[in-house]
């Protein structure tokens, strides 16, 4: 006979040890996508106003510049559509940083955008078909699973093309 005693209390501390280690990861994932929440919301709301009050000031500018000075009107207008670009920018960064959609519209409609976005980006074409697929998985696994296709798309990016990677 054996005494297996030390060796059934290890494998029970070990298990015990394994399942504190998946709360503390996904604790640490929900505090992650607590932050990244927090910074797109930021972004958003405070970048975002700030780069509408200036699109108005520029416009303002516009109209009132009088039509002998073209030059100045046309350096208006590509400052509007330099600004238009930056808040299609932080509109998109915004939506990378937070997948709010997954909880919004759902899954499916998030990835879908997620593909919109990436091929709007101009890197590569994308076509995406995506399943109505949301009531398959709990919403923090809708978030991982975005999260997942996120990283593949940035790494096809990146290694097909040496590109900066457009969503981080």
């Amino acid at each position: 006979m054996h005494d297996i005693t030390g060796l059934k209390n290890a494998e029970a501390e070990l298990l015990l040890k394994h399942h504190e280690i998946q709360r503390l990861s996904s604790e640490l994932l929900t505090a992650q996508e607590t932050e990244r929440m927090r910074i797109s919301r930021e972004l958003h709301d405070e970048l975002g106003q700030s780069l509408t009050l200036v699109k108005l000031k520029i416009g303002m500018i516009d109209m009132n510049l009088p039509e002998t000075q073209p030059l100045l009107k046309s350096h208006c207008r590509d400052a509007s559509a330099q600004v238009d670009q930056a808040i299609e920018n932080m509109r998109r960064l915004s939506r990378a940083l937070s997948p709010l959609a997954v909880e919004a519209l759902g899954i499916s409609t998030a990835l879908r955008r997620l593909a919109e976005d990436f091929d709007k980006a101009g890197k590569i074409q994308i076509t995406a078909e995506v399943d109505d697929i949301d009531h398959l998985l709990p919403t923090q696994f809708n978030i991982l699973l975005y999260r997942i296709i996120q990283e593949g798309l940035n790494n096809v990016i990146k290694h097909s093309m040496g590109a900066q990677l457009p969503f981080r």
